[in-house]
Protein backbone atom coordinates (compact mmCIF):
# COMPACT_ATOMS: atom_id res chain seq x y z
CA UNK A 1 0.00 0.00 0.00
CA UNK A 2 1.38 3.18 -0.71
CA UNK A 3 2.20 5.93 1.92
CA UNK A 4 -0.47 8.65 2.35
CA UNK A 5 0.74 12.48 1.41
CA UNK A 6 1.09 14.99 3.45
CA UNK A 7 0.57 18.44 2.26
CA UNK A 8 1.38 21.73 3.62
CA UNK A 9 -1.20 23.77 5.28
CA UNK A 10 -2.65 26.82 3.15
CA UNK A 11 -3.26 29.85 5.05
CA UNK A 12 -6.36 31.42 5.34
CA UNK A 13 -5.78 34.40 3.21
CA UNK A 14 -4.68 31.85 0.20
CA UNK A 15 -8.01 30.12 1.26
CA UNK A 16 -10.58 32.91 0.83
CA UNK A 17 -8.32 34.16 -1.81
CA UNK A 18 -8.45 30.83 -3.88
CA UNK A 19 -12.16 31.01 -3.27
CA UNK A 20 -12.69 34.02 -4.62
CA UNK A 21 -10.94 33.64 -7.96
CA UNK A 22 -12.25 30.21 -8.02
CA UNK A 23 -15.68 31.51 -8.51
CA UNK A 24 -14.66 34.45 -10.61
CA UNK A 25 -12.54 32.16 -12.99
CA UNK A 26 -15.15 29.80 -13.29
CA UNK A 27 -18.00 32.44 -14.36
CA UNK A 28 -15.68 33.80 -16.90
CA UNK A 29 -15.02 30.59 -18.22
CA UNK A 30 -18.53 29.30 -19.20
CA UNK A 31 -19.56 29.55 -22.51
CA UNK A 32 -22.26 28.71 -24.89
CA UNK A 33 -23.42 29.38 -28.43
CA UNK A 34 -26.18 32.38 -28.81
CA UNK A 35 -29.72 31.13 -28.75
CA UNK A 36 -28.79 28.16 -26.71
CA UNK A 37 -29.39 27.17 -22.97
CA UNK A 38 -25.81 27.69 -21.02
CA UNK A 39 -24.44 24.33 -20.59
CA UNK A 40 -23.79 25.72 -16.86
CA UNK A 41 -27.11 26.40 -15.98
CA UNK A 42 -28.28 22.95 -17.34
CA UNK A 43 -25.49 21.10 -15.32
CA UNK A 44 -26.56 22.55 -12.43
CA UNK A 45 -30.21 21.87 -13.05
CA UNK A 46 -29.45 18.58 -13.13
CA UNK A 47 -26.91 17.27 -11.12
CA UNK A 48 -26.72 20.07 -8.14
CA UNK A 49 -24.01 22.12 -7.23
CA UNK A 50 -21.54 19.85 -6.82
CA UNK A 51 -20.70 19.99 -10.99
CA UNK A 52 -19.90 23.51 -10.37
CA UNK A 53 -16.92 22.61 -8.20
CA UNK A 54 -15.73 20.47 -10.77
CA UNK A 55 -13.22 22.43 -13.24
CA UNK A 56 -11.27 25.88 -13.33
CA UNK A 57 -9.22 26.82 -15.89
CA UNK A 58 -5.75 27.84 -14.44
CA UNK A 59 -5.43 31.38 -15.15
CA UNK A 60 -3.52 33.76 -12.76
CA UNK A 61 -1.84 32.70 -9.33
CA UNK A 62 -5.52 32.74 -6.96
CA UNK A 63 -7.13 30.53 -9.54
CA UNK A 64 -4.01 28.21 -9.46
CA UNK A 65 -4.29 28.22 -5.56
CA UNK A 66 -8.03 27.12 -5.69
CA UNK A 67 -7.36 24.45 -8.11
CA UNK A 68 -4.31 23.21 -6.16
CA UNK A 69 -6.73 23.01 -2.72
CA UNK A 70 -9.29 21.06 -4.78
CA UNK A 71 -7.04 18.76 -6.20
CA UNK A 72 -5.27 18.15 -2.67
CA UNK A 73 -8.39 17.62 -0.94
CA UNK A 74 -9.78 15.04 -3.85
CA UNK A 75 -6.73 12.94 -3.93
CA UNK A 76 -6.49 13.30 -0.46
CA UNK A 77 -10.17 11.86 -0.28
CA UNK A 78 -9.61 9.30 -2.79
CA UNK A 79 -7.00 7.74 -1.01
CA UNK A 80 -8.50 7.53 2.66
CA UNK A 81 -11.62 6.26 0.96
CA UNK A 82 -9.94 3.62 -0.93
CA UNK A 83 -7.44 2.86 2.22
CA UNK A 84 -10.51 3.09 4.87
CA UNK A 85 -13.94 2.58 2.88
CA UNK A 86 -16.09 5.65 2.01
CA UNK A 87 -18.43 4.88 5.31
CA UNK A 88 -15.64 5.02 7.20
CA UNK A 89 -14.03 8.17 6.56
CA UNK A 90 -15.39 11.18 7.44
CA UNK A 91 -15.62 15.08 5.05
CA UNK A 92 -13.68 16.52 8.56
CA UNK A 93 -10.98 13.60 8.73
CA UNK A 94 -10.63 13.90 4.51
CA UNK A 95 -9.89 18.02 5.37
CA UNK A 96 -7.46 17.09 8.33
CA UNK A 97 -5.17 15.42 6.15
CA UNK A 98 -5.09 17.84 3.44
CA UNK A 99 -4.56 20.58 6.20
CA UNK A 100 -7.48 22.71 5.14
CA UNK A 101 -10.78 23.41 7.61
CA UNK A 102 -14.20 21.21 6.89
CA UNK A 103 -15.83 24.80 5.81
CA UNK A 104 -13.20 25.34 2.77
CA UNK A 105 -13.99 21.77 1.89
CA UNK A 106 -17.63 22.03 1.44
CA UNK A 107 -17.03 24.98 -0.68
CA UNK A 108 -15.27 23.02 -2.70
CA UNK A 109 -17.19 19.62 -2.29
CA UNK A 110 -20.93 20.42 -1.08
CA UNK A 111 -21.56 16.30 -0.62
CA UNK A 112 -19.52 13.68 0.29
CA UNK A 113 -19.92 11.91 -2.45
CA UNK A 114 -19.35 14.90 -4.90
CA UNK A 115 -15.84 14.43 -3.31
CA UNK A 116 -15.20 10.94 -4.09
CA UNK A 117 -16.44 11.33 -7.55
CA UNK A 118 -14.81 14.49 -8.29
CA UNK A 119 -12.21 12.63 -10.65
CA UNK A 120 -14.53 11.17 -12.61
CA UNK A 121 -16.45 14.48 -12.91
CA UNK A 122 -12.77 16.65 -13.92
CA UNK A 123 -12.94 13.73 -16.75
CA UNK A 124 -16.53 14.12 -18.00
CA UNK A 125 -15.58 18.22 -17.91
CA UNK A 126 -12.36 17.21 -20.15
CA UNK A 127 -14.82 15.26 -22.22
CA UNK A 128 -17.52 17.88 -22.87
CA UNK A 129 -15.16 20.94 -23.30
CA UNK A 130 -13.17 18.61 -25.78
CA UNK A 131 -16.98 17.66 -27.76
CA UNK A 132 -17.77 21.64 -27.62
CA UNK A 133 -14.31 22.28 -29.08
CA UNK A 134 -14.44 20.26 -31.90
CA UNK A 135 -15.98 21.51 -35.33
CA UNK A 136 -19.56 22.57 -35.68
CA UNK A 137 -19.52 20.22 -38.64
CA UNK A 138 -18.05 17.14 -37.69
CA UNK A 139 -19.96 13.94 -37.72
CA UNK A 140 -21.54 13.57 -34.02
CA UNK A 141 -20.00 9.90 -33.26
CA UNK A 142 -16.40 10.94 -34.50
CA UNK A 143 -16.94 14.28 -32.21
CA UNK A 144 -17.74 12.24 -28.95
CA UNK A 145 -14.34 9.84 -30.14
CA UNK A 146 -12.04 12.29 -30.75
CA UNK A 147 -12.90 14.22 -27.62
CA UNK A 148 -13.09 10.96 -25.10
CA UNK A 149 -9.71 10.32 -26.69
CA UNK A 150 -8.81 13.41 -25.59
CA UNK A 151 -10.22 12.97 -21.96
CA UNK A 152 -8.35 10.22 -21.57
CA UNK A 153 -5.20 11.37 -22.91
CA UNK A 154 -5.22 14.02 -20.35
CA UNK A 155 -6.26 11.14 -17.34
CA UNK A 156 -2.86 9.32 -18.92
CA UNK A 157 -0.60 12.80 -19.00
CA UNK A 158 -1.48 13.85 -15.21
CA UNK A 159 -0.83 10.17 -14.04
CA UNK A 160 -4.24 9.51 -12.54
CA UNK A 161 -4.76 6.28 -14.95
CA UNK A 162 -4.32 4.00 -11.92
CA UNK A 163 -5.99 6.11 -9.61
CA UNK A 164 -9.18 5.71 -11.86
CA UNK A 165 -9.10 2.68 -12.44
CA UNK A 166 -9.22 1.89 -8.78
CA UNK A 167 -11.54 4.33 -8.24
CA UNK A 168 -14.34 2.66 -10.60
CA UNK A 169 -14.13 -0.54 -8.87
CA UNK A 170 -14.36 1.12 -6.12
CA UNK A 171 -17.85 2.73 -6.76
CA UNK A 172 -19.49 -0.23 -7.68
CA UNK A 173 -18.76 -1.66 -4.49
CA UNK A 174 -21.01 0.91 -2.80
CA UNK A 175 -24.62 1.30 -3.18
CA UNK A 176 -24.76 5.12 -2.29
CA UNK A 177 -21.61 5.69 -4.58
CA UNK A 178 -23.05 3.88 -7.58
CA UNK A 179 -25.91 5.78 -7.39
CA UNK A 180 -24.35 8.93 -7.11
CA UNK A 181 -22.13 8.21 -10.33
CA UNK A 182 -25.25 7.31 -12.44
CA UNK A 183 -26.59 10.41 -11.64
CA UNK A 184 -23.69 12.01 -12.30
CA UNK A 185 -23.43 9.91 -15.97
CA UNK A 186 -27.02 10.78 -16.65
CA UNK A 187 -26.39 14.50 -16.33
CA UNK A 188 -23.21 14.23 -18.49
CA UNK A 189 -25.38 12.51 -21.17
CA UNK A 190 -28.31 15.19 -20.67
CA UNK A 191 -25.14 17.85 -21.37
CA UNK A 192 -23.62 16.27 -24.58
CA UNK A 193 -26.85 15.94 -25.86
CA UNK A 194 -27.41 19.51 -25.19
CA UNK A 195 -24.00 20.27 -26.83
CA UNK A 196 -24.96 17.91 -30.26
CA UNK A 197 -28.84 19.81 -30.98
CA UNK A 198 -26.70 22.22 -32.05
CA UNK A 199 -24.79 20.47 -34.96
CA UNK A 200 -26.68 20.76 -38.49
CA UNK A 201 -27.07 17.22 -39.34
CA UNK A 202 -29.89 17.61 -36.73
CA UNK A 203 -32.47 18.86 -37.79
CA UNK A 204 -34.43 20.35 -34.61
CA UNK A 205 -33.79 20.27 -30.76
CA UNK A 206 -36.32 17.68 -30.85
CA UNK A 207 -34.82 15.17 -33.02
CA UNK A 208 -34.26 11.43 -31.70
CA UNK A 209 -30.37 11.91 -33.13
CA UNK A 210 -28.35 13.23 -31.14
CA UNK A 211 -30.22 11.41 -27.55
CA UNK A 212 -29.63 8.04 -29.86
CA UNK A 213 -25.74 8.94 -30.89
CA UNK A 214 -24.69 10.00 -27.47
CA UNK A 215 -26.95 7.08 -25.34
CA UNK A 216 -24.94 4.53 -27.80
CA UNK A 217 -21.78 6.41 -27.24
CA UNK A 218 -21.74 5.81 -24.20
CA UNK A 219 -22.70 2.23 -24.22
CA UNK A 220 -19.71 1.76 -26.27
CA UNK A 221 -17.53 3.62 -24.03
CA UNK A 222 -18.72 1.73 -21.04
CA UNK A 223 -18.13 -1.34 -22.99
CA UNK A 224 -14.29 -0.20 -23.65
CA UNK A 225 -13.76 0.65 -20.11
CA UNK A 226 -14.77 -2.64 -18.27
CA UNK A 227 -12.77 -4.36 -21.31
CA UNK A 228 -9.68 -2.46 -20.39
CA UNK A 229 -10.12 -2.30 -16.20
CA UNK A 230 -9.98 -6.17 -16.99
CA UNK A 231 -6.96 -6.65 -19.00
CA UNK A 232 -5.19 -3.88 -17.74
CA UNK A 233 -3.96 -2.07 -20.53
CA UNK A 234 -3.14 0.94 -21.48
CA UNK A 235 -5.02 4.17 -22.70
CA UNK A 236 -3.81 3.65 -26.58
CA UNK A 237 -5.55 -0.09 -26.04
CA UNK A 238 -8.70 1.63 -24.43
CA UNK A 239 -8.85 4.09 -27.59
CA UNK A 240 -8.32 0.64 -29.82
CA UNK A 241 -11.28 -0.83 -28.04
CA UNK A 242 -13.23 2.15 -28.25
CA UNK A 243 -12.67 2.23 -31.88
CA UNK A 244 -13.81 -1.25 -32.80
CA UNK A 245 -17.30 -0.96 -30.58
CA UNK A 246 -17.70 2.11 -32.55
CA UNK A 247 -16.90 0.43 -35.80
CA UNK A 248 -20.14 -2.33 -34.50
CA UNK A 249 -22.23 0.58 -33.72
CA UNK A 250 -21.94 2.63 -36.83
CA UNK A 251 -23.95 0.83 -39.42
CA UNK A 252 -27.06 1.09 -36.98
CA UNK A 253 -25.76 4.86 -36.71
CA UNK A 254 -25.06 6.24 -39.83
CA UNK A 255 -28.66 7.43 -40.32
CA UNK A 256 -28.62 8.92 -36.61
CA UNK A 257 -29.36 12.41 -38.13
CA UNK A 258 -32.54 11.38 -40.03
CA UNK A 259 -34.20 9.74 -37.36
CA UNK A 260 -37.54 10.78 -37.17
CA UNK A 261 -38.74 13.68 -34.90
CA UNK A 262 -40.42 13.66 -31.47
CA UNK A 263 -44.29 13.52 -31.81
Amino acid sequence: MTARREYPPHSLLEQVLGQEMYALTYSLSTHHLPGTPSIQSRRLALFGSDCQNSFVPSTGQRARNAMRTREVLAQTAVELFLEDGFDAVTVEQVAAAANVSPRTTYRYFHTKEGLALALLTDLDNHFLQSVQARPHDEAPLESLRHALAEAWAWLESSGQSETYLALQAFVESHPGLMAANLQRGYSQEELLVATLETRPVFRSSGDLGPRLVVAAFAGASRVAVTTWRRTAGTVPMLINTLDTCIASLLPALQSAGESPHVR
